[in-house]
């Protein structure tokens, strides 16, 4: 996520460097928000500088300036911050005021040239970014991974090459450019000028004296493992962050291993925190990481830690007791239960097949039904917040076969099976239908529990072919709603060249109400006329029998009559933005999930990273956003517009409130009357 707040009310999205001032201020290089992040002592957290909403190699103040996958950070005594700026491959500094200059090499532009400021060269691997460090005189020292280098930039911009050779790839000691390293990642440096660096692809701890010597101090060139030892004896598992205290004590990022490891100034390598191999979140002195990936150390020997794959900033006290300072772990996953205690899959993410949660359902008594695509199943969440598994597998997490059963199977709650669930819709007399998207069918599932294939045969996927209940086919179903007669509607859509509306009747007759190829070849609506389809997703009826539709790739809203005229309601076919405005003056971005109230206003689930906002439109085609905001993504709480991100389906019941699948959690928000 991305929000700014306190402690676990703010978002961070794969933190992947931390640094530590005098005052006990983190500063977080906030990777993939292409953002630096502050974090003070009481877990205050503000955007620095740099936008999430927009990347780049901008110089300038807060926001105004604009990072590329920022990957390391370091402060120096003066409250200044460097920053190793990855997809940039240069060297930014951040003045205690905020503003962002560049200090050596040149965006977009990779090398290992020496040289003077933007004379220089650098280049960052995206799999290993470069770590950054400085002195207590302003000189800055750069693992430069992708160059497997060792750089060195004076306080006037002169940038050196202090040990390592581009061409050569292995993890040799030695001299100056005699010497190679495999993928040096964290780095660090004493008061004496030793630099210590993180060779990850090593699985080594190095040591580069000032006069350019190399030892490995710890580890096993190619050894991977978690163990404890003296030098050589001692094994690291893909370290990443490297930190030193005042005693020459380091602090090591065991990414591979998810633990927090010591080497004492004698070289004993012990390990500080976390459980060993296995990954977690769990707070204490039996603490978890999840690929932790940078590592700080104040003046009173707290350590912090970049917990990349939580997505949170952690401290460890001297005595190894692990507390979660900043952000909020993950939660995901497939339990029943009350309220907080229940989980759900990240809503809006794909599974491993590539199918999408798009669409949720809701009865007349408020329960709200969501289709799990990762446990094949259908889950029921009552008005009071009760979860439980309506129909398809429950949950077992001691069944290591667990997400592979999907299938087919028609039968009553657990006996039913299906593949890849992306959409429901519920009608009035309390049935559920399902788009069973992997299937390439359409499912009935009754108030008693009972499942039954509507229409579509299994496994014949990628053909429109119209005709009565089983003998149809459908390309791939996404979306799908019910009208007050029972008829339900499909969006039915693979590509571009296969999508389509598709309309079956009570009796299961399926027809194409637009998209359908005329003589020519051309797709058309029911009338005749050209309709310009993209990958269709959510779909939503109103009560005249008005269809609407979200088109992801062309990024508008369509609008179809009973009898399949097809109009573009809001945005313009092909421009994405996040625009307010009157019909093809607003512009979306991937517009996911729809719904329609009884007024006729069409609400639609609009983007998924990096932010994801609730957009509404009247029946004149007015446009406005009611919850979301373009800059931030994470779910904030509390009075709108708030914040969401990766909406997996929605709806809205009599009295105005939208219930919305989001984050791996069912939310109500009560819409402005």
């Amino acid at each position: 996520g991305n929000l700014d707040g306190i402690s676990a009310a703010a978002r961070f999205d794969s933190p992947s460097g931390v640094a530590v001032d005098s005052a006990g201020n983190v500063y977080v290089a906030d990777a993939n928000n292409d953002t630096v992040r502050k974090v003070t002592p009481s877990g205050v957290v503000t955007t620095l500088a740099g936008a999430s909403d927009s990347w780049g190699s901008t110089d300038g103040i807060g926001s105004a300036a604009k990072f590329a996958s920022p990957s390391s950070v370091a402060v120096d005594s003066a409250g200044n911050i460097y920053v190793a700026d990855g997809s940039n491959h240069t060297i930014r500094k951040i003045t205690p005021t905020g503003q962002v200059s560049t200090l050596a090499g040149t965006a977009g532009v990779r090398g290992s040239a020496d040289g003077i400021s933007e004379a220089a060269r650098f280049n960052f691997n995206s799999s290993n970014p470069g770590g950054i460090a400085v002195d207590k005189t302003g000189n800055v020292y750069l693992a430069d991974s992708g160059n497997r280098l060792i750089r060195k930039i004076s306080p006037q911009g002169v940038v050196t090459t202090i040990a390592g050779n581009t061409h050569l790839v292995g993890s040799v000691d030695g001299i100056e450019t005699a010497v190679s390293f495999d993928s040096p990642s964290g780095i660090a440096v004493d008061a004496a000028g030793n630099v210590f660096v993180a060779d990850r692809g090593a699985h080594t701890v190095r040591k580069v004296s000032p006069s350019g010597f190399v030892t490995t101090i710890a580890g096993q060139t190619g050894v991977a493992g978690p163990t404890d030892g003296m030098g050589p004896a001692a094994r690291f598992s893909y370290p990443s962050g490297l930190a030193i205290d005042a005693e020459g004590t380091l602090y090591v990022a065991d990414t591979g291993g998810h633990i927090i490891r010591k080497v004492s100034p004698a070289g004993q390598v012990t390990t500080l925190a976390g459980t060993v191999r296995n990954s977690g979140a769990a707070d204490g002195t039996a603490a978890s990481f999840n690929d932790p990936s940078g590592v700080a150390v104040d003046a009173t020997g707290k350590v912090y830690v970049a917990d990349s794959g939580n997505h949170t900033v952690r401290e460890i006290t001297p005595e190894g007791r692990v507390t979660t300072l900043a952000g909020a772990a993950a939660v995901w996953g497939e339990t029943n239960g009350v309220g907080s205690a229940a989980r759900f899959a990240a809503a809006g993410a794909g599974n491993v097949m590539g199918y999408r949660q798009i669409g949720i359902a809701l009865d007349a008594t408020g329960n709200v039904y969501v289709p799990s695509i990762f446990s094949n199943s259908i889950r029921k969440v009552t008005p009071t917040g009760e979860v439980s598994t309506w129909a398809g597998p429950t949950y077992d997490p001691s069944d290591p076969l667990y997400r592979y059963w999907e299938g087919s199977t028609d039968g009553t709650g657990p006996l039913a099976s299906f593949r890849g669930p992306a959409a429901l819709a519920a009608d009035q007399a309390g049935n559920l239908y399902v788009a069973d998207t992997g299937n390439c069918t359409v499912r009935k599932l009754t108030a008693k529990g009972e499942v039954t294939t509507l229409a579509g045969e299994v496994g014949w996927c990628g053909e429109t072919k119209d005709g009565r209940g089983t003998l149809a086919l459908f390309t791939s179903p996404n979306g799908i709603a019910v009208d007050p007669a029972g008829n339900l509607y499909v969006a039915d859509a693979n590509d571009i060249s296969a999508s389509a509306i598709r309309k079956i009747t009570p009796t299961g007759q399926v027809t194409t109400l637009a998209g359908r190829r005329d003589s020519t070849g051309h797709i058309v609506d029911a009338a005749g006329s050209p309709t310009n389809f993209g990958r269709l997703a959510g779909i939503a009826v109103d009560r005249a029998g008005n269809i609407y539709v979200a088109d992801q790739s062309k990024h508008v809203i369509h609008k179809s009559t009973p009898t399949g005229v097809v109009t573009t309601l809001a945005g313009s076919a092909g421009i994405r933005g996040g625009a307010d405005g009157v019909g093809t003056a607003a512009t979306f971005s991937y517009p996911t999930s729809v719904a329609v109230d009884a007024a006729g206003n069409v609400y639609v689930s609009d983007g998924n990273r990096p932010s994801s906002k609730i957009r509404k439109i009247t029946p004149a085609g007015v446009v406005s956003t009611v919850a979301g905001t373009t800059n931030t993504h994470g779910i904030a709480l509390g009075a709108l517009p708030g914040s969401l991100a990766s909406i997996g389906g929605i709806a809205i019941d009599t009295h105005g409130v939208l219930h919305v699948a989001a984050e791996g959690a069912i939310l109500r928000i009560q819409l402005p009357q």
